[in-house]
């Protein structure tokens, strides 16, 4: 049965910090920018196995470019 869901808001935060969770998968993703060079903007991807109550650990780490992380 379909279930109401909060709207997605795509405006930026201050800090740019985001965060995503599926409990589904088990798995929890961290965007954040990351040093900024003179022709673009960067941002670090980060993934965690996530099993709720247990903290998170950490899978994956990388870098992309900020346009790349929207799409």
């Amino acid at each position: 049965m379909f279930q109401d869901r909060p709207a997605y808001d795509a405006s930026e935060k201050p800090g740019g910090e985001g965060w995503i969770a599926n409990r589904d998968l088990e798995q929890l993703c961290q965007f954040r920018p990351t040093s900024m060079s003179t022709h673009a903007k960067w941002v670090e991807v980060r993934t965690f196995h996530w099993k709720p109550p247990y903290p998170p650990v950490p899978k994956t780490s990388r870098r992309m470019l900020r346009q790349n992380a929207i799409h």
